[in-house]
């Protein structure tokens, strides 16, 4: 099968073919003009996409990663569909062809799935199958497994391939990179005429990103790999003095976004990184980590009880508002958090094994808010956001096995993030950009105990985009003559 394929490539791309096919085109689009038919010039264009998806398919992971920070989400829109343009439509492609041609040629490397968090993907999906016909909403669940699956082929399992050299998955990076800058840039330019005004942040990323949170979760995520291009010993003067630039337009986006959960989990992954600078490992790391949390549990009261006394609301005094991310007593954008997991809990209980259905939270949550915990913001209407969690998201929603794989899934991704960094057969170049990537990662798993994005393309894609980096760092790169190889989609 592969060689009629590569047979019809040759015989397509012969000059006397394309100079007829040229020859004939040109021919009928006189005669469609001349009667004023104008919609048949657009057969090239429709002509390129299918070259692209025959002779470079990898050309539309590209695409789709420069056009996920700029694409618009028709549910914000007076459309309502709910669909990613352009992201989502070439996602579905992709992914109907990827599938139908490992359906016909099945040439998909075994290594690739026997490796442990694709594994965990794995079952991860097969659960989701298994709570989506068991789900209260069905229709919405199965829609969610469907758009998941579309996430992961795009973000994952063609990266994948992809990312056989090294050299793939960094100019997917840059190509990130460079559309979020747009986004950026735009971003900081409206804002601007709002003289940075904190309650203007909230949704001036608008059409992009629907609101400041998840503008600040993924800038968050892409700012250590945009240091690692910055201060990269292989880049160029221009690529240097580029991405340098990036970096402080990232940056300065991140503080303007007034999002404290994208502040923390980038104060923790600095940490992390100064951590692995001091050659700390992982087990000592996890000592420390439990050490810590006892301390914590058996001083929760008065701990709370401090909490409880904080009283400093959100501002546009970046001080003040660094002082409300502990404010549990007057801030309603936290007490709301704490309404939600409440709830989320509260639903847990009721339906402990297969959970209520993926992505149901916001339609079944209601009817669960006690008085004591809504707030000014609270609302029956399930038109506010989900749980503020990706933790107690899988947990209402897949029972608690599908708490137990989320985790299971992060323990890994910690666990090739400190492997890959500390692997001496690994080039040091490789490491740290494996380190950039992990730490974009952490920045994600951090902001997950604050809210919970992994359902929008704009969080999803990044996301399992660097997952799919550490993977391939720990398949490919143990030994620098595999960082050459070639890949072929």
């Amino acid at each position: 099968m592969q060689d009629k394929l590569t047979k019809i490539k040759q015989n397509i791309s012969s000059p006397a073919i394309m100079a007829a096919v040229t020859l004939l085109f040109m021919c009928m689009n006189c005669y469609f003009i001349y009667n004023n038919n104008y919609y048949f010039s657009l057969l090239p264009i429709a002509f390129v996409f299918v070259g692209v998806l025959v002779f470079k398919f990898d050309w539309l992971i590209y695409l789709i990663a420069f056009t996920v920070p700029l694409s618009v989400n028709l549910a914000d829109t007076e459309f309502k569909l709910g669909l990613s343009l352009p992201t989502e439509p070439l996602m579905i492609i992709v992914t109907g062809l990827f599938w139908l041609n490992e359906f016909l040629v099945r040439k998909y490397p075994v290594s690739v799935l026997k490796h442990p968090i694709v594994k965990v993907v794995l079952i991860s999906l097969l659960w989701v199958v298994i709570t989506s016909i068991t789900s209260v909403r069905p229709l919405v669940s199965f829609k969610f497994l469907i758009s998941k699956s579309w996430f992961l082929t795009t973000a994952l399992f063609i990266p994948l391939v992809l990312y056989q050299q090294l050299n793939n998955a960094k100019l997917l990076i840059r190509i990130l990179l460079t559309g979020m800058l747009c986004v950026a840039i735009y971003t900081i330019t409206m804002h601007a005429q709002f003289n940075f005004d904190e309650k203007t942040a909230h949704w001036i990323m608008s059409p992009f990103y629907s609101d400041h949170t998840s503008y600040g979760a993924i800038l968050a995520m892409l700012l250590p790999p945009s240091v690692y291009f910055a201060f990269s010993n292989k880049a160029t003067v221009f690529s240097r003095v580029f991405f340098i630039v990036l970096t402080v337009v990232l940056t300065l986006a991140t503080l303007l976004s007034y999002t404290r959960a994208a502040w923390i989990s980038l104060a923790a992954a600095f940490a992390l990184f100064i951590l692995f600078k001091l050659k700390v490992q992982l087990r000592h790391l996890l000592v420390v980590a439990g050490v810590v949390l006892f301390f914590l549990l058996i001083n929760l009261n008065s701990l709370l009880d401090k909490l409880g006394k904080n009283d400093q609301d959100s501002s546009s005094n970046l001080t003040e508002h660094v002082a409300s991310i502990s404010n549990i007593s007057t801030d309603a954008s936290n007490l709301e958090r704490l309404n939600r997991w409440n709830s989320a809990i509260s639903m847990f209980k009721l339906k402990p094994v297969l959970g209520w259905g993926p992505n149901t939270y916001q339609f079944e949550y209601a009817p669960f808010q006690q008085s004591k915990y809504k707030t000014i913001i609270s609302t029956n209407s399930g038109d506010m956001g989900n749980a503020h969690s990706e933790y107690l998201a899988p947990l209402c929603e897949q029972g608690v096995l599908g708490l137990v794989i989320w985790i299971v899934l992060l323990s890994l991704i910690v666990k090739y993030g400190f492997s890959n960094y500390y692997n001496p057969s690994i080039d040091k170049d490789t490491r740290n950009f494996s380190l950039s990537i992990f730490l974009g990662l952490i920045t994600y798993i951090i902001h997950g105990f604050l809210n919970n994005f992994l359902d929008q393309d704009k969080i999803a894609f990044p996301f399992w985009t660097f997952v799919a980096i550490l993977i391939a760092t720990d398949l490919y790169y143990k030994s620098t003559t595999n960082s050459s190889s070639n890949s072929s989609l």
